[in-house]
């Protein structure tokens, strides 16, 4: 399981690409429905749901540096939402983007946009699949649903019984988790 979300989310494009983000979502408690499966391409690729929040989720790829027109795809999405017959309102979008895809990821930039006045002026997040690749391996579900939904009031009650336990010693080892096994 492990390998094929990881290769695709670090050089994947298109459905797989979109598939292993899907699969990440609902590994952080998200509920996610394939948008283009209902309206085409009319909608984002995504509609994800967790904490009374609804985000549409558009999911690109690029060889190199990723073009500054993506964002406006999902912008377009957003806009074009309210329309959709049968949708409900959403709180807003989130584009991933596997970037530079053809570089090994170590050496790839650390951000999606390394123009500053692009990214500073950018009105929807935009994060690099590599990041929820790490935030996956780590299981760090409370970092997928930040970037994602934003401030969903989680208390990070969702974390693993062994990381809630009070007293517990920092340095003792960690009883692996279910994933932490599956990427064996």
């Amino acid at each position: 399981m492990a390998d094929p979300l990881r290769d695709n989310l670090l050089f994947g494009t298109g459905r797989p690409l979109e598939d292993a983000v899907h699969d990440v979502l609902v590994a952080a408690g998200a509920t996610v429905t394939r948008l283009d499966d209902v309206y085409g391409t009319k909608s984002a690729d995504l509609l994800a749901e967790y904490g009374g929040r609804r985000v549409l989720v558009e999911v690109k790829s690029a060889n190199n540096r990723p073009p500054h027109t993506l964002p406006d795809k999902l912008l377009k999405h957003l806009s074009t939402w309210p329309g959709l017959t049968g949708t409900e309102p959403v709180d807003g979008g989130v584009l991933v983007v596997n970037h530079q895809i053809k570089l090994p990821p170590a050496q790839r930039d650390a951000e999606v946009y390394t123009d500053r006045a692009f990214a500073d002026a950018l009105t929807v997040p935009v994060i690099g699949s590599d990041r929820l690749f790490d935030w996956w391996r780590h299981e760090d579900w409370d970092a997928v649903r930040h970037a994602v939904f934003g401030d969903t009031g989680d208390t990070g009650l969702a974390q693993p019984p062994e990381l809630a336990v009070p007293d517990a010693d920092p340095e003792a080892p960690r009883r692996p988790g279910l994933l932490s096994c599956l990427r064996r």
